[in-house]
């Protein structure tokens, strides 16, 4: 048995791969999942976050340049999503550097 002060949970609800290719889909991926990290003496919740992404195209959101920029002009599988939302979760978790 591990002996850990805390615990990172993670749960998945929505994970649907795009249709399509890199470069036009017919329909997008999309995730959302939550994360959680506990303390494993009592069990209580220190921290937790969620992503959601439902990939758009550029000129459904002009908003996003920066975000397709980053990505590549492309369109992104649910796993490649998945990925990215993450890493951002975690660059968020406080006490974390980066």
């Amino acid at each position: 048995l591990f002996k850990a002060d805390v615990a990172l949970k993670g749960f998945v609800s929505r994970y649907e791969d795009k249709v399509g290719g890199k470069y036009g889909v017919d329909k997008p991926a999309s995730v959302i999942f939550h994360l959680a990290l506990f303390d494993t003496a009592d069990g209580s919740v220190i921290w937790s976050a969620s992503y959601r992404e439902t990939q758009t195209s550029l000129s459904e959101n002009l908003l996003n340049i920066e975000l397709f920029l980053k990505r590549g002009f492309k369109w992104l599988s649910a796993d490649e999503i998945s990925k990215f939302g993450v890493e951002q979760i975690l660059n968020k978790m406080p006490g974390v550097t980066k």
